[in-house]
This record gives structure tokens, sequence and C-alpha cells, in this order.
């Protein structure tokens, strides 16, 4: 998923978001954990979660539906 622009998977019925992020990091690079998760294993602030293009509160992480497409956008800084 790092440096991919996109990717589809299939998941479990009623997995939750935090779920789905907790499988990927598992399966994917050390930097798609670095930029998910926090030194403490929380989300970082920087990170904005979306269902299906709604941001969503990342102290109550919904689960997910059929075709529901999480978008996940890194804080860019610069200068």
């Amino acid at each position: 998923m790092a440096g991919k622009d996109e990717e589809t998977v299939c998941v479990k019925e009623d997995l939750g978001v935090s779920e789905l992020l907790a499988e990927a990091t598992r399966e994917y690079s050390t930097a798609f954990h670095n930029i998910v998760w926090d030194a403490q294993g929380k989300l970082r602030p920087s990170l904005m979660v979306l269902v299906n293009d709604e941001a969503v509160d990342k102290q109550n992480l919904p689960v997910l539906r059929d075709r529901d497409r999480v978008l996940l956008v890194p804080a860019i800084a610069g200068g």
C-alpha cells in the first residue's frame, strides 16, 4: 500500500477500519506503519481517515460495509 496510489482489498464482513489498518500494517512495509501509527501505537493525529469520502472520527472508527472505500490522507508540509 505504501508507495501505491490505490489498492483494492477484500475483507471479512463487519471489519472495522482499525482492524483493516492493523491488518494492512502487518502485510505492508515499515513505511506504511510509520505513516499510520505513532510511537504509542495510536493513529497519527496528522493522518486523515475518510470512509466513502467522509472524514471519520479516529476515536470512533466505523465498521465497514460492502463496497466501502477507505482513504488515508497523510499531512503534507512544506514551504
